[in-house]
């Protein structure tokens, strides 16, 4: 038996979205996956809603602009102020 023959269970299809969503999963492990979703209602609402979360938080981020950048004197400053451990 192949891999894409064995069953996922719906916790596994849980631990696969981001690699299914990112393209990342090989075609054994997707066609079992989508085999999966195929034949689970449950696992299908939860992806759907998985998606619309993902798009919600890029969109979120669309105008942020906190990615300008960061002063390095503050970065210095931050570094600086920071607790030293023993072994730093």
């Amino acid at each position: 038996m192949t891999r894409a023959q064995e069953e996922l269970t719906c916790r596994q299809v849980a631990d696969c979205l981001a690699d299914y969503f990112a393209g990342e999963l090989d075609a054994e492990k997707r066609a079992a996956f989508e085999g999966h979703l195929a034949a689970c209602r449950d696992c299908v609402t939860y992806l759907r809603s998985y998606a619309s979360t993902m798009r919600l938080a890029q969109a979120a981020y669309v105008d942020d602009h906190a990615s300008v950048g960061v002063p390095e004197r503050l970065v210095q400053a931050i570094l600086a102020a920071r607790p030293r451990r023993p072994h730093d």
